[in-house]
C-alpha cells in the first residue's frame, strides 16, 4: 500500500492498531475519523508533507519513528523521545500493535527480551532515549 484515501477507515470503531510504513503518501482527509480505539504505529519520525492536516482528526495516539519488520508488516521497536508518542492520553488510551499470529507481550528494553519493562499503556513512562522492543508471543 502506498496511499490511504479520504475517509478510508471512517467509523472503523473496531480497528485497534495500524502500521504505516514510510512509503505511504499521501494520507487523505479524515482517513481515520471516528476510529475511537485506534493506535497508529508509523515508521516516519513525523508527519510527512503528503499527509492531509486532518488525516488523524480524531486525535488518536500515534507512535512515531517505529522500526518495522523487513516486510513492513509489524513493529519491531522504537526509540522513546519527547515527540515519539502523540496523544498518549486519548480516550481509550494507547493500544497494542498488531502482528498476525502473535500476541503483543509488552515492551522490552533489550533486543530479543522476553520480559516486559513497560506495558503498552505505560510507554510514556519510559525514559527518553531508550529503545523499546516489541515482545511478540506466538499464538
Amino acid at each position: 500500500m502506498t496511499s490511504i484515501g479520504e475517509y478510508a477507515f471512517y467509523e472503523c470503531r473496531g480497528l485497534t492498531s495500524i502500521t504505516i510504513h514510510s512509503n505511504v503518501t499521501p494520507i487523505g482527509q479524515y482517513a481515520f475519523r471516528s476510529c475511537s480505539k485506534l493506535t497508529i504505529y508509523v515508521e516516519a519520525s513525523s508527519k510527512p508533507s503528503g499527509w492531509d492536516t486532518d488525516w488523524n482528526n480524531s486525535n488518536r495516539p500515534v507512535v512515531w519513528g517505529c522500526t518495522l519488520s523487513e516486510d513492513k508488516s509489524y513493529v519491531v521497536s522504537f526509540t522513546k523521545a519527547p515527540s515519539s508518542v502523540s496523544n498518549p492520553t486519548a480516550t481509550n488510551g494507547i493500544l497494542a500493535p498488531y502482528r498476525e499470529g502473535y500476541t503483543f507481550g509488552g515492551w522490552a528494553i533489550t533486543e530479543g527480551g522476553t520480559t516486559a519493562a513497560y506495558a503498552v499503556e505505560d510507554v510514556n513512562k519510559a525514559p527518553n532515549g531508550v529503545i523499546l522492543y516489541a515482545i511478540w508471543i506466538k499464538d
